[in-house]
C-alpha cells in the first residue's frame, strides 16, 4: 500500500489497481484506478480540493490568478483516455479536452451514478439528456433485482441479476461468474453488450419495461413501483468488485442489444 499526504487537506492512498483519493474536511472519499500522470496530478502542489453543493471533490489548481477547477471525474476520464499525453502537459491537455466536450455537449457519466466511483469501468462520455435519462433509470433499481453496467473496451456491459431464492446479499455476489444465464441456484443473469451510449440507455428502459416471470415487475403501467429497498449499487464496495468481474467475463456471454 503506498501513501501520498498532502498536508491536512486531502490524502491519496493506492492500494493496488485502486486509488482512494481522500478529502478529510468533509469526510469524502473517491475511488480512482491506478494511472501514473493521474497520481502524480493529484498530488501536484497548488492542485486544491473542495466540495461543490453535491458533495462531489473540485480540484482548484491556483496559478497566479488563473484559478482553473477540475472534478475528479473528468481528470480521471481524460487520464484513462489518452486525452492527457504526459504529466508535464497536464494543465494544457486538461484544458483541451475540457473545450472539445463542451464543443461536442458531451459530459462524463457515472455507469453506476455513484459520483464518487471514478474508476475506468464506470466513466464513460455521453451527452447531457442521455445522461439525465440513465440517470432516472439506475436509482429506481432496487432488490431483489440488481443491476451491474460497466464501460469496458469502448462499450457498455449490462448485467441485471434476479434473486428466485432465498440467497442473501452475499451468496449472489459470488455467483457473480457468467458461466451462463442461469448463474447459480435461486439467481438468473441477463448480459447485455451495448456499443454506444444511445443503445446502452435504451438497453435500461427495455429491460424496465420487461416483466420476468422469475421476478417482481419494475413498473405498472408504465410508473415505477415504490420499494423500500436499496439500490445495492450505491454502495461503491459493491459496485467496485462487480464491475472488475465483468469487465472480466468471456464477451460471448454477452448478447449484442439492438
Amino acid at each position: 500500500m503506498k501513501k501520498y499526504k498532502r498536508g491536512n487537506v486531502s490524502r491519496i492512498v493506492r492500494d493496488g489497481e485502486i486509488m482512494r483519493y481522500q478529502y478529510k474536511p468533509g469526510n469524502v472519499t473517491d475511488y480512482l484506478t491506478y494511472d501514473e500522470k493521474l497520481y502524480r496530478i493529484l498530488g501536484t502542489y497548488g492542485v486544491s480540493p473542495y466540495l461543490d453543493t453535491a458533495g462531489r471533490i473540485i480540484l482548484q489548481l491556483q496559478a497566479g490568478r488563473d484559478h482553473r477547477k477540475y472534478s475528479i471525474h473528468s481528470l480521471a476520464y481524460a487520464c484513462y483516455h489518452g486525452y492527457i499525453s504526459s504529466y508535464e502537459t497536464w494543465e494544457d491537455d486538461m484544458q483541451s479536452f475540457l473545450d472539445w466536450k463542451q464543443v461536442n455537449s458531451l459530459t462524463v457519466d457515472h455507469a453506476d451514478n455513484n459520483g464518487h466511483n471514478n474508476t475506468v469501468y464506470n466513466l464513460s462520455l455521453m451527452t447531457g439528456p442521455l445522461n439525465t435519462a440513465k440517470g432516472t433509470i439506475i436509482p429506481r433499481i432496487k432488490e431483489p433485482i440488481y443491476l451491474n453496467c460497466a464501460y469496458c473496451n469502448g462499450a457498455y456491459r449490462v448485467q441485471m441479476m434476479f434473486i428466485t431464492g432465498s440467497e442473501k446479499m452475499a451468496e449472489m455476489m459470488q455467483r457473480f461468474t457468467g458461466e451462463s444465464f442461469r448463474c447459480g441456484s435461486g439467481v438468473t443473469g441477463i448480459h447485455f453488450l451495448c456499443n454506444d451510449a444511445e443503445s446502452f440507455v435504451q438497453c435500461l428502459k427495455v429491460l424496465t419495461e420487461q416483466r420476468f416471470e422469475w421476478a417482481a415487475p419494475l413498473k405498472d403501467n408504465g410508473k415505477w413501483i415504490k420499494r423500500d429497498s436499496p439500490c445495492w449499487c450505491q454502495n461503491v464496495h459493491n459496485s467496485l468488485q462487480a464491475q472488475k468481474v465483468l469487465s472480466q467475463l468471456d464477451e460471448k456471454l454477452f448478447q449484442p442489444f439492438v
